[in-house]
């Protein structure tokens, strides 16, 4: 079984066409890259599989179930970090990692030591108590990956992970990235 399988996936929004006919596999345990130009596609194909938007036709399969049928099944072993970060203006990065961290089910027991230890990891640990509307540009990203890797999914969709965050931070997202690739994540 394949982690990500689409066999002539297309997506149109009205005439245009953002995929068209897309044929590809991913490999259990495997990180894919993406690559290519600004409106080619890259992003509706992570949300298509985030089963956040519909395909048009052909079939796309997350770790064997069925974007358009089992979406639910889907959402339960799915992680996503947006390309755009998304947080609560007025609340700290601490408290926004305790909130998706009970949405996410990690017990409470837990969420201090795992909150501390991927802050800390990604050097966010001395921005925990600023507002999130104060953070740098690469700070809500090191934020929005935080999200995802709290949880520890399954299956991982990034979307443009080190995007505005500086060398030694784009060093310390893809070591988190190969870490939960390592642990068994599809990537």
């Amino acid at each position: 079984m394949y982690a990500v399988e689409t066999q002539n996936l297309t997506k149109r929004y009205g005439k245009t066409h953002a995929l068209k006919g897309l044929d590809f596999t991913v490999d259990p345990k495997e990180i894919m890259v993406l690559l290519g130009p600004n409106g080619s596609g890259k992003t509706t194909l992570l949300f298509i599989l985030a089963t956040i938007l519909k395909l048009t036709s052909g079939t796309a399969k997350v770790m064997g179930l069925d974007v358009t049928k089992q979406p639910t099944k889907i959402r339960q072993i799915l992680g996503i970090s947006f390309q755009e970060a998304r947080g609560f203006w007025r609340h700290k990065p601490a408290e926004i990692l305790h909130f998706h961290a009970a949405i996410c089910g990690v017990p409470k027991s837990e969420r201090d030591a795992k909150i501390e230890e991927i802050m800390k990891g990604l050097e966010l640990w001395d921005a925990r108590n600023k507002l999130f509307m104060h953070l740098s540009g690469g700070q809500t990203k090191r934020l929005e990956v935080s999200k995802l890797l709290i949880q520890r999914p399954r299956f991982a969709i990034f979307d443009e992970p080190s995007s505005q965050v500086d060398l030694r931070g784009k060093r310390k997202i893809w070591g988190e990235i190969h870490k939960l690739r390592d642990e068994g994540s599809t990537i």
